[in-house]
Formats: structure tokens, sequence, C-alpha cells
């Protein structure tokens, strides 16, 4: 093999090596992509109300727009850690709702709607808006609407949750 010949496969291999790579790290970054918690969003309100029948836990709905960063924020910082915590998931079904015309799911009567119909219905006029919801979608506790003070923001939730839960155990009481 002369020298001019083992250089070019010197270089074909090291390119077809750096391409190998490349090609494993793009296919590692979208399986750890694929592996990443979210906050479930809601397509079918049947299937939520059985879920919280099924487990006698209130829902905790975050109301957002895909382009709302403080949407984004609440559900990356609190929702999110939430929903994937133990404690948590044995106090509240954590999930998230689109509220525009063009996000559709299914309601309780098994039609399609808009989430923005959604949002109507429960007067939601700002966005991050959490309900905190029985399996019929009656308010338990206080929503908590926008995102006034950051530093107080996760103790006012837990107060919500645990107020929900509260309502929810003595509706189931009576």
């Amino acid at each position: 093999m002369t020298k001019l010949a083992l250089t070019s496969f010197l270089k074909f291999c090291i390119v077809y090596l750096l391409i190998s790579m490349q090609v494993n790290a793009q296919a590692i970054n979208q399986a750890s992509l694929q592996a990443l918690p979210t906050v479930e969003v809601v397509e079918d309100l049947r299937v939520l109300k059985r879920q919280v029948d099924l487990l006698g836990h209130p829902v905790v709905l975050l109301m957002a727009t895909e382009d709302c960063s403080y949407c984004s924020a609440v559900k990356d910082n609190y929702l999110l850690p939430m929903s994937v915590s133990d404690e948590y998931k044995s106090k509240a079904l954590i999930r998230q709702l689109y509220v525009e015309d063009y996000s559709y799911l299914r309601n309780l009567q098994g039609e399609i709607v808009g989430g923005d119909q959604i949002g109507l219905q429960y007067r939601v006029d700002m966005v991050p808006t959490i309900l905190f919801l029985d399996a019929n979608g009656k308010e338990l506790a206080d929503r908590i609407v926008g995102v006034t003070n950051i530093d107080f923001f996760g103790s006012l939730l837990e107060q919500r949750i645990e107020q929900a839960r509260k309502a929810l155990h003595a509706g189931l009481l009576q």
C-alpha cells in the first residue's frame, strides 16, 4: 500500500468514526429527551374523571398557553417536580390543559371541544391559572392566578393542595 493510499484510508476512517460518533450522540440525545418526565396534558376529561375517582385525589390543573413563559416556569419549577415526587403522587393528580382554540380535548360528555372553551367555562382570564378540582370539575380550593410572589409560590401551592384534599375528603364523608 502506498503512502498516499494509506493516508487516504486513514482520513476515511477518521471521518467515518466522527460521523458515527455524531449519529450515536444524536440518537442518545433523542432517547434522553423522550425519557424526560413531563406534566401530562389533559386530552379527555372523562379519563381524568376516572383517574380521580379511582385514586381519590384532587386534580391540580395548570391552565396554560404554549407560548406563556410564566406557565412554563410554574410547570418546570413546581408542578413537574411535584408530579414525579412520591409524596405528591399520593396527594394529587397534576395535569395541564392548554386554553387555546387550536388545542382540542374531549369534555365530560365525550364531545370534542377547544381548550379555550374549557378556559371560558372556568372563567380563566389569565395564564397561568391553577385550579384544584374534584372528579366532576368542581373547584375545591381557591385558584392561583398568575405568579405574584415567586418566593412564596411553592408554599402557596402546597397550602392549596392541602385545602383541596381536605375539601375532597369532607365531601366524600357526607
